[in-house]
Parts: C-alpha cells; sequence; structure tokens
C-alpha cells in the first residue's frame, strides 16, 4: 500500500435509505447526497432512470455520492428509495470511525424543493453479498 494512502478492509458493507424517512406519500425525491466518513464507496446499483450521478471518492475522509433527477418523470417515492443502494468499505486505519449521511431533495409541485437530512439511522444496512446486482 502506498504511503498516506487509507487502509480499507474486508468490511464491505450495503446501504439504502431506509423507506421509513420522514416524507408525505405525495412527495417525491428529485436529488440525493450520500457522504461517507472514514470509508470509501465500492459499488453503486440501482441507479434510476432519468437520473445521473456524480462519485467523489478522492478525499478518503469524506467521500460523496449526489444525484440529480434529469426528467421529472424518474422522480422517486420514498418506497423506490430501497432499490437505490451503496456498497462501502470502512477504514482500517485506527480511531477513524465510520458513518453514512446525507441529504434528499424533496418536492411536492416540480417547483419547491425542501432538504431532508440524513444520519447513519435513516440507512438501512446488509451484507453486499445479499444485495441485488444488475
Amino acid at each position: 500500500m502506498l504511503s498516506g494512502m487509507p487502509a480499507y478492509g474486508s468490511n464491505l458493507k450495503g446501504y439504502s435509505i431506509s423507506p421509513r424517512v420522514k416524507m408525505t406519500d405525495n412527495e417525491r425525491i428529485v436529488g440525493l447526497t450520500i457522504t461517507l466518513t472514514n470509508g470509501t464507496f465500492s459499488s453503486f446499483n440501482g441507479i434510476p432512470e432519468g437520473w445521473y450521478f456524480r462519485i467523489d471518492n478522492s478525499t478518503h475522509a469524506q467521500e460523496a455520492l449526489s444525484g440529480e433527477v434529469s426528467v421529472g418523470a424518474g422522480a422517486l417515492y420514498r418506497k423506490e428509495l430501497q432499490n437505490v443502494w451503496i456498497c462501502a468499505r470502512a477504514s482500517d486505519r485506527a480511531n477513524a470511525k465510520f458513518a453514512v449521511s446525507g441529504e434528499l431533495w424533496i418536492t411536492t409541485d416540480f417547483v419547491k424543493t425542501r432538504k431532508l437530512k440524513l444520519t447513519q439511522v435513516d440507512f438501512a444496512s446488509r451484507p453486499c453479498a445479499a444485495l441485488p446486482h444488475e
């Protein structure tokens, strides 16, 4: 391993945004950000149609995935969140606490949006091997 590069062990875990997030049934998601602290993105699956994404895996201490809908028909309902998931690998560095967080951009009318902060409890997790692969 190169000096100065983070150590990422085999502790790979899958995360999706829980369908229990606080939204009303008529709200739709038009953007999202997922941030990893002391971890790195390993894979990303379930990319919704009509969305574009950017993954920044370059900072090593705080990685980010962000995406937005490019057409209104691609906006997601809360229950569709469970189809979008990432696999993340936590850092092996001593005292490096792994965390996943994020933000959803939500609308009812495609004119005004509100932002909903996500913390670790807003994410469902399971082993990556148990997640569907497209």
